[in-house]
């Protein structure tokens, strides 16, 4: 068996919690998805009409005991009913398709297919094909993850004809079951994704990328049922929507009404009216500033990486067993010092370290042997604890500065004094702005 358990310190207590992602979400479903005897009647926006409900009986009862080999399952209820609904509402159909769907899982093993992309694949290698912003970020109006991508037509060209239709379409998979794993930590089940083709032409849906992404697309209704909520193409150049046509034609009707496409004029109008201006990233129109090396999309096999800080925080609400735990207080010794200067007592082998960086107070500016601008009485006010080494040397002495108080080099404000860093000097505490002292 190839389980795999995350293992975390719990943030109460000091054992260790697993986590199991084959196991059932905890949070799913909600109850406004059930009804009155505790049935999943609705998934997404669809809810079952009265004509439905027959066909959802006799599915769940067809599949009465049968449990879903799925890692990324909600339940094995919600499933079934996504089936259901993207086989329009036959059951024997949609039964056929669950076992289907186990079959190919099973010899594609879908359950690896991350690790197999991090072993095999480039790390970055749909980034080069994304113009470098594909990842998730924020949430629309009703709650669901956004996945962004700016697709650059001759990156994904190359991409393809550089590793071959089958493996980019097993990559395809390993970013899928990726686009599966957050909403199920997030404790939803579905994203909505922004498509930005200001990179792409009309040529993007013909030739070898039209047929990678007919291939996708195809793979995606027949194995990744109701994972979408909506989808915007934004941007789109102009005649996209003829050649659009033709991709059309492979797309159930359900997934046909989902997508909203708007040209370069009007490029947010639909999407500023699902998603708020403060989750849309700067570059795709919104206020948003994205950290996309935080957000970006690729498999891993960290269930935490890669994650919006907003995402990070339901997770754990949903999940504490996923909580790292709190950083563990240091103790520190404290350091004998004179009951008459506050300094820390010198030892045999002499002082205790070097005075640190001072901060210009007074006026009574000195320079020492290195030319180095800064101030006796600040000097003299902040002999305190240095975080410096204890090996590091001693600073000029007190009476060394006071017999430079008549040096004819011309003083200069001290950011200005300030010379390059030594290996010496780099060894010890950073510069701060003002002074150096070694």
């Amino acid at each position: 068996l190839k389980l795999q358990f995350l293992y975390l310190i719990a943030p109460a207590g000091g054992s260790r919690m697993p986590f199991d992602i084959y196991a059932a979400c905890p949070s799913w479903p909600p109850l406004e998805l059930l009804d009155e005897d505790g049935v999943q009647i609705k998934t997404g926006p669809f809810a079952l009409k009265e004509k439905q409900l027959a066909g959802w009986a006799q599915l769940r009862q067809m599949a009465k005991g049968y449990a879903v080999k799925d890692k990324y399952k909600l339940t094995d209820e919600d499933i079934l009913l996504r089936y259901y609904v993207a086989r329009n509402f036959d059951a024997e159909k949609a039964f056929e398709s669950v076992k289907a769907t186990e079959a190919w899982r099973r010899e594609q093993d879908m359950d690896n297919v991350q690790q197999w992309a991090v072993n095999k694949m480039p790390p970055d290698v749909y980034m080069q094909s994304h113009s470098g912003m594909h990842g998730f970020f924020g949430f629309d109006n009703e709650g669901y993850p956004i996945m962004w991508e700016r697709p650059h037509q001759k990156g994904l060209g190359e991409f393809v004809k550089l590793y071959g239709s089958e493996v980019c379409l097993k990559y395809h998979h390993a970013c899928m079951e990726r686009v599966r794993e957050l909403p199920k930590l997030l404790g939803v089940d579905r994203v909505t994704w922004v498509i930005d083709m200001r990179d792409c032409g009309v040529t993007a849906m013909t030739g070898l990328t039209g047929a990678q992404l007919k291939l996708q697309s195809k793979v995606d209704q027949e194995f990744y049922p109701e994972c979408m909520r909506k989808m915007f193409i934004i941007n789109a150049p102009f005649g996209f929507s003829g050649s659009f046509s033709v991709i059309k034609h492979f797309l159930d009707a359900r997934v046909q009404q989902k997508i909203c496409i708007d040209g370069k004029r009007h490029a947010n109008d639909s999407l500023s009216k699902w998603v708020s201006d403060d989750n849309i990233p700067v570059e795709f129109g919104g206020s948003a500033v994205v950290d996309w090396d935080k957000c970006r999309m690729r498999p891993t096999t960290d269930l935490l990486a890669f994650q919006d800080e907003r995402y990070l925080k339901r997770i754990y609400e949903l999940n504490p067993e996923l909580r790292p735990p709190a950083p563990e207080a240091k103790s520190v010794t404290p350091t004998p010092e004179s009951e008459s200067t506050g300094r820390p007592i010198a030892g045999d082998d002499g002082p205790a370290g070097p005075l640190p960086m001072p901060r210009r107070t007074s006026n009574h500016s000195h320079v020492d042997p290195d030319g180095i601008a800064f101030d006796l009485m600040t000097c003299m006010s902040f002999a305190d604890v240095s975080d410096t080494e204890p090996d590091a040397p001693a600073s000029t002495s007190v009476k060394e500065l006071s017999s430079a108080q008549n040096s004819p080099t011309p003083l200069r404000p001290c950011a200005e004094n300030v010379p390059p860093l030594t290996a010496q000097a780099q060894d010890g505490p950073a510069p701060c702005g003002c002074c150096i002292v070694s």
